[in-house]
């Protein structure tokens, strides 16, 4: 969807009790080879970096791209400035990895050896720690976390299944595998608060103190470190493992095209505002309520085979399936 799938998300993420930020992605498509819904540009990632919720460019997996200065991988990079370029450089080392740190990119989550994560940080590199569902990778890196460097890492999960999210968790997987593995609790529960909101520039987060949002959790057991309650602004949104405060999104309504002849199931979210259809399509009303999509046809919204302009509601706060 391009940059109206970055302002779905944008949008629909707005009013949950939990803080999304994004990293604007580089690599639409990845290769030219491949097959995309659309494309990203460098005036694409121009025309969105100033979003408060945007945290900086994310990772340039064209990382040959970037070390051999190709104007295309350098201008994604420059459309970034002022913000954080996240890196995708596996297995890149030596005058290699720092041609692709002087290009200006300030990150990497693909270390899997622990001397290719030391050379990274040594180049002054922030770290990333990725503990996923296929990738796993803390074990072999911890022990290079030290009270000392432990301001240049960060936990990441690239990428978790929804059923490992729910056997193990998150993040607080991520710092209780890191205490089991040796890295010492404070340290480890720094790089999962105030190293990774620094690095981002994420203002008044990660930290119990005053100006910063009072967003923390709490636990009986510094090493078992199972959740007892979480709050998000000073307001407990969750105590046990249930959700005890009444925040959500707020129920939104987005107009989408069916293509009534061929599948009336297929619901799909048009592509761009002020579209034109060219086949015979019927806007349906989607809305979420309860965890479930709803849609319905809109009488005397039935779009003929010469086209018409879409009509954009408000954003809703789930992705048609």
């Amino acid at each position: 969807l391009g940059l109206d799938g970055i302002r779905y998300v944008l949008e629909s993420s707005a009013n949950l009790p939990v803080d999304f930020f994004v990293m604007l992605p580089s690599c639409v498509p990845a290769t030219a080879l491949e097959t995309s819904g659309a494309r990203v540009t460098p005036e694409d990632l121009r025309l969105m970096i100033g979003d408060e919720r945007i945290a900086g460019v994310g990772e340039l997996m064209n990382f040959p791209g970037v070390y051999l200065g190709l104007e295309s991988e350098l201008a994604k990079i420059q459309a970034g400035k002022g913000k954080n370029i996240d890196g995708h450089a596996p297995g890149l080392r030596g005058r290699l990895l720092n041609a692709y740190v002087l290009a200006g990119v300030q990150s990497d989550h693909e270390s899997t050896k622990l001397a290719e994560a030391r050379e990274k940080l040594r180049l002054g590199m922030h770290v990333l720690l990725r503990e996923g569902s296929t990738e796993r990778n803390l074990a072999t890196l911890a022990p290079l976390i030290n009270s000392h460097n432990a301001m240049n890492c960060s936990m990441a999960t690239d990428d978790k299944l929804a059923g490992d999210l729910v056997a193990e968790g998150h993040i607080d997987h991520c710092v209780r595998l890191a205490i089991k593995k040796g890295v010492p609790p404070m340290a480890a529960l720094q790089i999962a608060t105030i190293s990774t909101a620094r690095h981002y520039r994420l203002r008044n987060f990660g930290a119990i103190a005053p100006r910063y949002w009072a967003d923390f959790i709490v636990f009986d057991d510094l090493k078992k470190l199972v959740v007892r309650q979480t709050y998000k602004k000073g307001i407990l949104v969750a105590a046990e493992g249930a959700e005890t405060a009444a925040v959500h999104a707020d129920v939104g309504v987005v107009y989408v095209a069916v293509d009534v002849e061929a599948d009336p199931a297929a619901v799909s979210p048009l592509v761009g505002h002020g579209g034109q259809f060219t086949d015979r399509r019927q806007v349906v009303r989607l809305e979420q309520t309860q965890g479930i999509g709803i849609a319905e046809p809109i009488p005397g919204k039935d779009l003929g085979g010469n086209g018409g302009e879409w009509a954009h509601g408000a954003s809703c706060g789930h992705q048609a399936r």
